[in-house]
């Protein structure tokens, strides 16, 4: 349990026994890490099966016989025609029948749909094209520098809403408007 703390709903359905609630918090956890990289699904059934071994116990099924086989005895994919819905029926058919095998079928779909997605956005962020100074050298844009026209304000400066200038010069019609009625009136 170092990377993460146990949310109080979990905590919860684990506490009062609820296997099903117990099922559909964990795959929460799988849409938040696709491709089960970082580990907190795996820590969690860790941390479950020492503190609650016997919600563990029945958490744990035997697969179905549903199960989908995703990978070849060489590793290679058996089905290419893979996409979002195909994950989403697997990470169903992981709630309703929890299991070691379903947990690597998805590991093996989130590796498949979501690490090529994620290296290519990587890609792109390293591809961005370089200003270039004077002297016509690439200046490297450092992450979290803002671009040219959207420096910081000085902390002298305060900036005002549109919605406060909308009410000042509305207050200002009113006071001139008044000023104009007053001047008109016979003295």
């Amino acid at each position: 349990m170092n990377n993460f703390e146990v949310n109080e709903y979990l905590r919860e359905h684990l506490e009062k026994k609820e296997v099903e609630k117990v099922a559909s918090d964990l795959s929460v956890i799988v849409y938040t890490d696709r491709t089960l990289a970082d580990g907190r699904l795996m820590e969690m059934l860790t941390y479950i099966k020492t503190s609650y071994p016997d919600v563990y116990e029945q958490l744990m099924k035997k697969c179905d016989e549903s199960q989908f086989k995703r990978l070849s005895k060489d590793g290679q994919l058996l089905n290419k025609d893979i996409n979002e819905d195909t994950f989403a029926d697997a990470v169903f058919a992981l709630e309703n029948n929890f299991c070691r095998e379903r947990i690597e079928d998805i590991r093996v779909l989130g590796k498949y749909l979501y690490s090529q997605r994620e290296s290519a956005e990587k890609k792109k962020e390293t591809n961005v094209p370089a200003a270039k100074t004077a002297e016509r050298k690439p200046v490297e844009r450092q992450k979290g520098t803002r671009p040219m026209g959207e420096q910081r304000r000085s902390p002298k400066k305060k900036k005002i809403s549109g919605g406060l200038v909308l009410i000042l010069a509305g207050a200002a019609l009113l006071v001139a408007v008044a000023i104009t009625l007053m001047l008109k009136q016979p003295v």
